[in-house]
């Protein structure tokens, strides 16, 4: 795995996290990265991600329960 990094991106509006796999569960720590991250910055940037639809779901649910 590569050391996961988060890099501002136009100050508090947005930041870029990379050093992740998205179509693998993460773990507690990259899970409280992201989550700390979301809560600082508008919008998260996670490129070069290959997300089917259903992994793109599982990745959500790790979150909480998904709204339709």
């Amino acid at each position: 795995m590569n050391s996961l990094l988060v890099t501002p991106v136009n100050g508090p509006l947005g930041a870029e996290i990379s050093g992740i796999d998205l179509c693998r569960p993460l773990t507690d720590m990259e899970m409280e990265i992201v989550l700390k991250a979301s809560q600082r910055y508008l919008v998260l940037v996670f490129r070069n991600q290959c997300l089917s639809d259903d992994k793109l779901i599982l990745f959500g649910k790790q979150f909480g329960k998904l709204h339709r």
